[in-house]
C-alpha cells in the first residue's frame, strides 16, 4: 500500500496553502527513514500528534554517541561537521501510556551535492519541499514513511504561521486556518527548513501556511 501526502503547492498573494490526502498505513511499525542535508544546516523537526498533553523525547546521536536531547514539541540542531547521525523521537500519551516512535538517519554532506525539489510557484512561502512533488504537485510517502520537509523562501523576514490542519480551531479564536504550530522554531523566525513527523495517519489534511 501507498501512503499518499498529496499537497499542491497554490501561491494567492503570500499565502501558500498546502492540501494534503493520503491513505492510512497499516499497524506496522513505521519503518526507519533517512534525509540528506548539508553541513551547517540547521535541522529542525516538530511533531503532530492529537495527543492533547503529550510526552516529547528526541535523542541526537553519532556512531551511539549522545550529542543532543530535548523534551519539547520540537527538536533542533546546527549540523557542523559530514558525517551519519541518528534522531531517536518519541511521542507518549502520559494518560495511557501509548507511544509513537521514530527513527530518523540523518546524513549530512558537502553542500552542492545534494538534490533540490524547487517548486514553480511565484511568490509562494514554500518554495521546496521533500518528498519532490509529482507532476501534478502531489507528495507520495511510501507505507510506513512520515516525514515531510518545508523549505520557505530564505528571503522572507516576516515571521512564518504554519497550521497543521484548518478544519480545526486550536486556538479558540473562531479562525481555523490561522493557528500557529509552528512557533518558537526558526522556520518561523528564520525561514530555515522544517521538517514535519505524522505520528498519525488521517485520510485528509489541509495545512495553511502564512505570514504575519
Amino acid at each position: 500500500m501507498r501512503r499518499r501526502i498529496a499537497p499542491s503547492l497554490v501561491a494567492l498573494g503570500m499565502l501558500s496553502v498546502l492540501a494534503m490526502h493520503y491513505t492510512p498505513v497499516s499497524a506496522q511499525q513505521a519503518a526507519d527513514e533517512s534525509i540528506e542535508l548539508p553541513v551547517g544546516a540547521v535541522f529542525e523537526i516538530i511533531a503532530d500528534t492529537s495527543i492533547r498533553s503529550p510526552d516529547y523525547s528526541w535523542v541526537f546521536l553519532q556512531d551511539k554517541n549522545f550529542l543532543q536531547a530535548g523534551k519539547k514539541a520540537s527538536f533542533r540542531v546546527r549540523l557542523t561537521k559530514e558525517g551519519n547521525y541518528v534522531l531517536q523521537a518519541q511521542v507518549a500519551d502520559p494518560a495511557t501510556g501509548d507511544q509513537k516512535r521514530k527513527k530518523l538517519r540523518v546524513i549530512v554532506k558537502k553542500p552542492g551535492s545534494l538534490q533540490t525539489s524547487q517548486t514553480s510557484e511565484a511568490n509562494a512561502i514554500i518554495t521546496e519541499t521533500h518528498p519532490a512533488p509529482d507532476t501534478v504537485r502531489r507528495v507520495v510517502l511510501e507505507e510506513g514513511r512520515e516525514i515531510v520537509r518545508l523549505t520557505p523562501d530564505p528571503n522572507i523576514t516576516e515571521p512564518i504561521n504554519l497550521d497543521l490542519d484548518v478544519s480545526k480551531d486550536s486556538n479558540n479564536d473562531r479562525r481555523p486556518d490561522n493557528d500557529q504550530q509552528a512557533g518558537n522554531t526558526f522556520f518561523s523566525t528564520k525561514s530555515t527548513p522544517l521538517h514535519i513527523w505524522f505520528t498519525e495517519p488521517v485520510t485528509e489534511r489541509t495545512l495553511s501556511v502564512h505570514l504575519g
